[in-house]
């Protein structure tokens, strides 16, 4: 059931792109979805809809929403090798030319050092 729910929302993302407050709505119901999908399902639809949505032209505070729900993802993910492609991305907001970007890419940070899991992460874990 959570999976045909994730189908639908993701289905709504052209419709999303072009009213905000849709994209707002989406972004909250994929995150209370997260809990029930597996692993695969989070890197194969998930985590591109996060990326995606980060790299399009949508509002500040839909791209940060994204970021969240792609670090959601990354705690759950079963491979490092996974792990290290949601890394690799986050380094990559680091260095884009975009100054709007670079702060997607502070508050990922932010995320990660200040929030407790499953958005951030545990010192162990760094």
């Amino acid at each position: 059931v959570a999976r045909d729910v994730l189908t639908a929302l993701i289905a709504l993302e052209g419709l999303a792109e072009r009213r905000g407050l849709v994209m707002k709505a989406m972004l909250e119901q994929v995150g209370a979805v997260l809990q029930w999908l597996d692993p695969s399902t989070l890197y194969s639809h998930v985590l591109p809809l996060a990326i995606r949505v980060t790299a399009s032209n949508s509002w500040q505070p839909h791209k940060r929403a994204a970021a969240r729900i792609a670090l959601c993802c990354a705690r759950r993910l079963r491979t490092a090798a996974q792990r290290s492609e949601v890394c690799a991305w986050v380094a990559a907001l680091a260095s884009h030319p975009s100054f709007q970007m670079r702060l997607v890419f502070l508050d990922t940070l932010r995320q990660l050092i200040s929030a407790a899991p499953p958005a951030g992460c545990s010192r162990q874990f760094l």
